[in-house]
C-alpha cells in the first residue's frame, strides 16, 4: 500500500511549513543541512559546500549524539554532530534522518532516539532554529522491497507530531519529490532506489527555498570565530587486500552523472597541485572502508614505501573540461621515534572570548601535524572603555522571561549581548473588575494579575464583624449567677446571645457576733445587701495587756457564712 500522505494543514498550522516567496541563496547559506548519505551528495554535485552540509554515510538518528564524524582544520580529532553545531553556530538547521532507520528500528525506538538527538542539539547550541525534515520516499524500483511508502508515511507522521510537541517546524519534502503513487519520481532517485540524483537534490533545495521559516536570528552577537570545516580523511592501511566499500558504492555514478569521467589509473606527476578537494564524509571508524573504493579505482598502482607502520595517502587532482584526474603521493604518517615539533603560526589561532583557539605544531621530520585546543577566554567587561556606541535594543528581565543587555568586552573590542536571568518576581496589579467585598456572612476576594506574564493571584478577604447596635437583657445577673443579653445584626439579621457576668455579693459593714478577747478570737457576721446571704469572719485576739503578742495575731479567718 503506497500513496502520498495528506497532512491536515489546520491541525498542524504553525508546524507544517507552507509555500512562501523564494528565500534565495541567502536563506540556504544561513542553513546547515544535517543528514545521511543523501546530504553527503550535495557537495559531490557542487550544489553546496561542506560549510553548509554535514552528511554522514550510513548514519541513523541513533548515531547523532555519539559518532565523532565531523572534521575541522583546527581540531586534532573529529567531533560529534552536536559538538560541530556548537562550533559552527548556524542560524538554522534542517535535520533529515530516518532512511537508515525505517527498516531497522520500530517506531517508538526511532522517536525516542530522535528526541535524544534534539535534546543534545539544544543543549550544545540552543540558538539555532531547528527544522525537522520528512524522511524522503524510496524509488519504486528499489533493491529492498521491505521498504514501503506506507511505513515511511507512519514514521513521517510521528516526526510532524514530534515537531508539534517540541514547538518546531516540519519540512514536508515529500511534496517536492514524490510521484502520484507516493514513490520518489524516477528522475530524482538513483538505481538503488534510495539515494537522490542531482536533479532530486536540486528539487529538494528548491523546495527549501520556497518554504521559508524566517524567524528572528536568536544567536548572540557577535557570532565569533567559526572553525574551518575539512573533509574526512581518506586513509588506507599497508594491506593491499581491499573489499569495495558499500558506503561509497555509488560514488562513481555521482561523478559520471555530473558529466565527468573518472580515470582508473595514475599518470603524470604524482605531486600535482591540489585543485579539487574530494568532499566525502564517513561515519567514525569507517574511514578505511571509505578509502577502499578509491583505492580500487585510483590508488591501486601506489607502491608503499618500506619502513613505516602507517602511511598517509594524500589525494590531489586536476580538472579539465571533461574530467577530473586524481593523483596521490605517499608520506609517513608517524615518525618511528619521537616527533620534533615546531609551531606553525600561520595555522595556529589564539583563543578569544567567543571561540576556542588552536595551537598547530608540525613535526620537522615526518610532517605529522599535532593540534591542541586552547580554551575559550572569559569576557572582561568595562563599559567605560567602549569605543563605539552601545546598542539600544536592551530588554529588561521579567518574572517569566530573561532579558538582555550589552556590555563592552575589552578583549573582543565589541558590545556583547549578555543574558539577564529572569527575576522570578511578579509585578501584580489589582484587577478591580474581579474584586468582591467581604460581608459579615461571606468572605471577599481580591484578584491581582502580573503585568508581565498574566499570572493571577487571588487573596481571600476575611468576613466582617456583625454590626450589633445594642443588646437587650433577657436575664438579669445575680450575685452568684450569670445573666444573658441578646443583640441583632443590623446588616444580616444574625442574633447573638452573650453572657452577663454575676455581680458578686455586696457586703455590709458587718456586726460582731462574738467579740475577741486576749485569749480567744472573735466572730463578725457580714450580710449581702442584695441577696441577704451571710458570711462569718474570724477577728483576731486582743493584744495582751503586758505588751506581748497573742497566738492568732494576723488576718481574720472566715468561720462561717
Amino acid at each position: 500500500y503506497n500513496q502520498v500522505i495528506e497532512i491536515d494543514k489546520d491541525e498542524y498550522a504553525g508546524v507544517l511549513l507552507e509555500e512562501t516567496k523564494d528565500g534565495g541563496k541567502g536563506y540556504i547559506n544561513e542553513t546547515l543541512f544535517i543528514g545521511d548519505s543523501n546530504f553527503a551528495r550535495m557537495p559531490l554535485y557542487s550544489l553546496l559546500t561542506i560549510d553548509n552540509v554535514i552528511g554522514i554515510e550510513s548514519m541513523g538518528i541513533e548515531d547523532v549524539t555519539e559518532w565523532k564524524s565531523v572534521y575541522f582544520e583546527e581540531y586534532d580529532a573529529p567531533v560529534s554532530i552536536p559538538e560541530a553545531i556548537k562550533a559552527m553556530k548556524p542560524r538554522r538547521i534542517v535535520l533529515c534522518f530516518g532512511t537508515n532507520n525505517v527498516n531497522n528500528f520500530d517506531l517508538d525506538e526511532f522517536t525516542t532516539n530522535y528526541k535524544k538527538a534534539l535534546d543534545a542539539i539544544k543543549s550544545a547550541y540552543s540558538y539555532s532554529d531547528v527544522i525537522i525534515c520528512a524522511i524522503p520516499p524510496f524509488g519504486e524500483a528499489r533493491t529492498n522491497k521491505n521498504l514501503t511508502i506506507d511505513k515511511v508515511n507512519k514514521y513521517n507522521m510521528a516526526l510532524i507530531e514530534l515537531a508539534k510537541e517540541r514547538g518546531l517546524t516540519y519540512l514536508n519534502i515529500t511534496e517536492a519529490v514524490s510521484g502520484t503513487n507516493g514513490f520518489m519520481k524516477p528522475n530524482f532517485v538513483s538505481e538503488d532506489g534510495i539515494h537522490f540524483t542531482k536533479a532530486g537534490l536540486e528539487a529538494f533545495l528548491g523546495y527549501v527555498r520556497t518554504h521559508v521559516h524566517d524567524v528572528e536570528d536568536a544567536r548572540p552577537t557577535p557570532i565569533g570565530d567559526v572553525p574551518t570545516r575539512k573533509n574526512a580523511p581518506v586513509i588506507v592501511t599497508e594491506s593491499e587486500e581491499f573489499d569495495v566499500a558499500l558506503v561509497l558504492s555509488n560514488a562513481r555514478d555521482v561523478f559520471m552523472e555530473a558529466g565527468h569521467t573518472m580515470v582508473t589509473s595514475l599518470s603524470g606527476d604524482l605531486k600535482a597541485t591540489v585543485t579539487y578537494s574530494l568532499p566525502l564524509e564517513t561515519k567514525a571508524g569507517e574511514e578505511a572502508n571509505a578509502a577502499n573504493w578509491f583505492y580500487s579505482y585510483v590508488l591501486k598502482n601506489i607502491k608503499f614505501e618500506n619502513g613505516y607502520k602507517s602511511l598517509q595517502v594524500i589525494i590531489s587532482g586536476e580538472k579539465t573540461t571533461t574530467e577530473y584526474k586524481f593523483y596521490a603521493s605517499v608520506a609517513p604518517a608517524y615518525c618511528t621515534g619521537e616527533h620534533t615539533f615546531a609551531e606553525d603560526t600561520t595555522k595556529s589561532k589564539a583563543a578569544t572570548c567567543t571561540a576556542k583557539g588552536v595551537k598547530v605544531e608540525v613535526c620537522s621530520k615526518c610532517g605529522y601535524v599535532k593540534t591542541t585546543e586552547l580554551e575559550m577566554l572569559t569576557h572582561t567587561f568595562d563599559n567605560a572603555a567602549a569605543t563605539t556606541t552601545k546598542p539600544t535594543d536592551s530588554k529588561a528581565a521579567t518574572c517569566g522571561a530573561p532579558g538582555y543587555e550589552y556590555k563592552w568586552c575589552t578583549l573582543c573590542k565589541a558590545w556583547i549581548k549578555v543574558e539577564i536571568p529572569k527575576t522570578g518576581e511578579h509585578s501584580f496589579v489589582e484587577d478591580t473588575a474581579q474584586y468582591k467585598a467581604a460581608t459579615c456572612t461571606t468572605v471577599g476576594k481580591r484578584v491581582s494579575v502580573c503585568a508581565h506574564c498574566g499570572e493571577p493571584k487571588t487573596e481571600e478577604i476575611e468576613k466582617l464583624a456583625h454590626t450589633i447596635p445594642e443588646y437587650v437583657v433577657t436575664k438579669e445577673p445575680t450575685c452568684t449567677e450569670t445573666g444573658l443579653q441578646t443583640g441583632t445584626c443590623s446588616v444580616c439579621g444574625y442574633t447573638e446571645t452573650a453572657e452577663i457576668k454575676a455581680t458578686g455579693h455586696t457586703w455590709d459593714g458587718g456586726s460582731v457576733i462574738t467579740p475577741p478577747t486576749e485569749t480567744a478570737t472573735g466572730t463578725t457576721r457580714f450580710t449581702c445587701t442584695t441577696c441577704g446571704v451571710t458570711e462569718d469572719r474570724m477577728t483576731e485576739k486582743l493584744p495582751l495587756s503586758g505588751g506581748g503578742s497573742s497566738e492568732n495575731e494576723g488576718t481574720p479567718e472566715v468561720v462561717g457564712g
